[in-house]
């Protein structure tokens, strides 16, 4: 197991495949150049009860035709007044794809997020004195005021064997995915881990999210989880004290248990996201390994505990070759955002088995400037950035 986790050590690195410069959404940078460095600091560190949301321009009656026509604060960004949240946004118009037009700029920086609807969650990493701190909020565009549904702490065991590393926040936030429930109902998962030597301790959490209750899972180098209606998937080294090294791992509600689902994936941790039809799991070698299998072989991997080699059951998507870190901003789309590269997205179909991206979007040029995508109602799309989301709407 030593010699295993040593050999796997640097995929840890990776998870800055997780943060991005505007630390959050996954950004793939291929492998680590540094295997004995520490994890980048993603600058978003922050206390999550201090929120400054902005002036939350509308875009209804705030033409202009530059920064001058503007408040204080304020900037001309495609002929709209926005709050600038302390940053330059001289460059953005240059950066972003023509047809999207800005409504607002929320000052609301986080590591990751989702959405539900109108609804949006992120998670905000912070410190409590020796204690990191990560709280998981809630809010929406036209009412941008955060309201904390549980914040988790976590010290350092006894003994220090993360030697004073620091615990960081993976780059996924995956929300239950029961279609019938509410905006504030249901569960998420996200996760964190340590960098400490030859070791990537961390867990996954799961939170209620109607009462805020928190439940930890032991998950060496998770970098993604993902729903399958009441049990739940985890791309990593371990989970839950099943240790097969790098794989696919899940929890099977029914029994309380957890499985070591499928193998394949290389040697470095991807993301995963589940439909009602197939699973799409990611990993890295020497290049990017993604296989999408259907759901049902995925779970009766699960139900019996009967591990799968996604290779030999799973193939590879249709069309481009993306990263191995991505998400899905909405339903019908998948994204990534390339380390130092451009922020985009695909439609996604699956048919006949097969997992087919088409329709390649560039929504932003720089994923170093906005490294994350995701949609909201009435065909608005949050940009993540450095000091929180750019709302834009698609012509």
């Amino acid at each position: 197991m030593r010699l295993r986790h040593a050999a796997l050590r640097a995929l840890i690195l990776a998870l800055f495949l997780a943060g991005g410069c505007d630390g959050e959404g996954p950004v793939d940078a291929g492998p680590p150049d540094d295997a004995g460095g520490p994890p980048p600091d993603t600058g978003v560190a922050m206390d999550a009860g201090d929120v400054d949301a902005g002036p939350g321009r509308d875009g209804g009656d705030d033409a202009c035709a530059g920064d001058g026509d503007c408040g204080a604060g304020e900037a001309c960004l495609r002929a709209v007044c926005v709050a600038t949240c302390g940053a330059d946004l001289s460059g953005w118009d240059a950066l972003l794809e023509a047809g999207l037009t800005p409504t607002r700029n929320l000052c609301l920086p986080a590591s990751v997020r989702a959405t539900r609807g109108a609804m949006v969650y992120d998670v905000v990493q912070g410190a409590d004195g020796a204690t990191t701190t990560f709280a998981i909020r809630r809010w929406t565009v036209d009412d941008p005021t955060p309201a904390t549904v549980a914040t988790v702490r976590v010290d350092e065991p006894a003994g220090d064997p993360w030697g004073g590393a620091t615990p960081f926040l993976g780059g996924y936030l995956a929300l239950s995915d029961d279609a019938s429930l509410g905006p504030s109902d249901g569960e998420a998962l996200f996760g964190y881990t340590v960098f400490a030597g030859g070791n990537v301790p961390g867990e996954v959490l799961r939170v209620d999210l109607a009462t805020g209750d928190v439940v930890r899972y032991d998950a060496p180098g998770n970098f993604g989880a993902a729903w399958l209606g009441a049990d739940f998937l985890v791309d990593g080294l371990a989970f839950g004290g099943v240790d097969a090294g790098q794989g696919l791992y899940g929890y099977d509600a029914s029994e309380a248990r957890a499985v070591h689902v499928g193998s394949g994936l290389g040697s470095f941790s991807g993301s995963v996201l589940a439909t009602s039809d197939y699973v799409l799991a990611g990993g890295f070698e020497s290049s990017p390994i993604l296989f999408a299998v259907a759901r049902a072989d995925v779970a009766d991997a699960l139900s019996t505990q009967t591990p799968i080699d996604l290779s030999a059951v799973g193939a590879a998507p249709v069309g481009p070759s993306i990263a191995s870190s991505f998400w899905d901003p909405s339903e019908a789309l998948v994204a990534t955002a390339d380390y130092m590269g451009p922020l985009r997205v695909w439609t996604r179909t699956w048919s006949g088995g097969a997992l087919t991206l088409a329709g390649e979007r560039t929504i932003a040029t720089d994923s170093t400037v906005f490294g994350s995508v995701h949609a909201v109602a009435d065909r608005r799309l949050l940009l993540g950035h450095a000091d929180g989301v750019l709302v834009v709407t698609e012509d």
